[in-house]
């Protein structure tokens, strides 16, 4: 397994490799990566001030009956088709939605206050703005080297997503939805997320001696792998939740994911006891940030959400897309 790198991490959150053990990386470098966490964490704060419930039905004034959830979800769903049909990092999604909800939630906001001309957002702005807000992902934190660049950015990548609405949008209207878009995010996108935490914080789970004293067969690594890629398709999966994505902070949902990958039947069959797991976990983690009763709450309740998504038909839905060679553009989310 590879373990993230702090040169890497504070660069784009990448998980190079270095075929060394979480716990051997955490003890040549704790110090960096304590000061990384905390500094992480008080960047999220500058991300998730805006948060807002906006799609409220009662609130007269936010955009709650004129968009609802399920749109939210449906272009979701084509946005994790698009990063697959062309083998992006899902990550791409995830630091979409995060300017999404962050848009949206301003918009309510400057609804709400009173002040200004109330904003008006219907099935057609909410498409353009789902898409916008992943084309400004994908331009911002696709790799340089990535092999479909090319073909994304032959003519230009606005004409890209214009190509792909279906002729919904012009790239005119690309343009100005994007600096809309800027203008509300004040510019702040690039967002600490999910799967960046959970790269970091799973430098914070030890088990070398645990595996040693126990007899465990599978190795520290092989245990480590199996936590860290259910954790991360976790991360990917509650993306398609409102509750959970626009609401909870991105190290919350990074730990509720890491706790729940501990849950699943594959670790529980490494031999390792989930309380165990959690104790160590937890342990380290409280040297560096103190958890309060309320966070550990909101830790449970994100994870409790996840279980109930995991059995959900889309988790199945999400997993069957990595497979799927359909081109995106068919989608029914147009």
């Amino acid at each position: 397994m590879s373990f993230v790198s702090i040169e890497d991490l504070t660069r784009d959150g990448g998980v190079p490799e270095t075929g060394c053990s979480s716990s051997s990386w955490y003890s040549e470098n704790s110090s960096t990566i304590d000061e990384t966490l905390n500094a992480f964490l008080t960047k999220e704060n500058l991300y998730h001030s805006s948060a807002y419930d906006y799609l409220n039905k009662d609130d007269d004034n936010g955009l709650g009956g004129k968009i609802t959830e399920s749109w939210r979800e449906k272009m979701c769903e084509w946005a994790y088709e698009v990063v697959d049909h062309y083998e992006f990092e899902r990550e791409l999604v995830i630091i979409a939605f995060n300017y999404l909800d962050r848009f949206f939630s301003q918009l309510a906001k400057m609804n709400n206050s009173g002040t200004q001309k109330r904003v008006k957002i219907d099935k057609h702005i909410f498409q353009l703005s789902c898409a916008t807000c992943l084309y400004l992902s994908m331009k911002l934190h696709m790799p340089r080297d990535h092999k479909y660049r090319c073909e994304i950015y032959s003519e230009s990548p606005i004409k890209f997503f214009a190509d792909l609405s279906r002729g919904s949008f012009s790239v005119k209207k690309f343009q100005k939805m994007e600096l809309w878009l800027l203008q509300e995010l004040r510019w702040q996108v690039h967002p600490v997320t999910s799967t960046t935490f959970i790269s970091l914080l799973m430098s914070y789970l030890s088990l070398r001696t645990v595996v040693n004293q126990n007899s465990v067969e599978f190795s520290e690594e092989a245990v480590l792998g199996l936590i860290h890629s259910h954790a991360h398709f976790f991360s990917e999966l509650v993306v398609v939740d409102y509750s959970i994505s626009n609401f909870y902070h991105a190290s919350e949902i990074a730990l509720a994911c890491i706790l729940a990958a501990m849950h699943t039947n594959e670790v529980a069959n490494t031999g390792i006891g989930e309380i165990l797991l959690r104790r160590i976990f937890l342990t380290n983690v409280r040297k560096v940030k103190i958890l309060s009763n309320e966070e550990l709450e909101r830790i449970k309740d994100i994870q409790c959400q996840i279980y109930q998504l995991s059995q959900h038909l889309f988790c199945e839905n999400l997993s069957d897309t990595r497979n799927d060679t359909s081109s995106p553009v068919s989608s029914s989310a147009w």
